[in-house]
């Protein structure tokens, strides 16, 4: 187990996206190595940017509330009708993310230092960082050892 985001895979050449979900879904992109989205989705613009190799954060809004993992893309986005693994919907638009050696479980200190606040924006389920965002979150994860 990790608690920080310093990896030698992470590259800020590469975008890095910021991805809410709660934890029992969480826990199924984990095993199943994909992350998605529903098929009417806000988040549909968004998340046709997500490119092989990009970054994903995984933040749990319930009952955590903070960063509880990371990915990277290994595949372009793709639409399945395929049975979906998630038991509350059908996540259609999905991406194939590598496997998740780590469990990063980093507090929320970082709200309030970043672009988007003391909250993460509303109704945003995936939504892109900067480089200076990620750099701040990064950097805070390095003192939760």
């Amino acid at each position: 187990m990790n608690n920080n985001l310093e990896n030698n895979s992470t590259q800020l050449d590469k975008n890095i996206w910021f991805c809410v979900l709660n934890l029992t879904n969480f826990l199924i992109v984990k095993q199943e190595c994909v992350y998605g989205i529903p098929k009417n989705s806000r988040a549909l613009k968004q998340f046709e940017k997500i490119k092989e190799g990009d970054l994903l954060l995984f933040y749990a809004i319930s009952p955590q509330k903070r960063i509880v993992g990371k990915a990277n893309v290994i595949s372009p986005m793709f639409l399945t009708t395929k049975k979906s693994p998630w038991k509350d919907r059908l996540y259609p638009y999905r991406v194939k993310i590598s496997k998740m050696d780590t469990f990063v479980a980093m507090s929320r200190d970082f709200l309030g230092k970043v672009r988007f606040g003391e909250r993460i924006p509303v109704g945003k389920s995936v939504f892109q960082l900067s480089n200076e965002d990620f750099e701040i979150i990064r950097s805070i994860s390095k003192g939760q050892k």
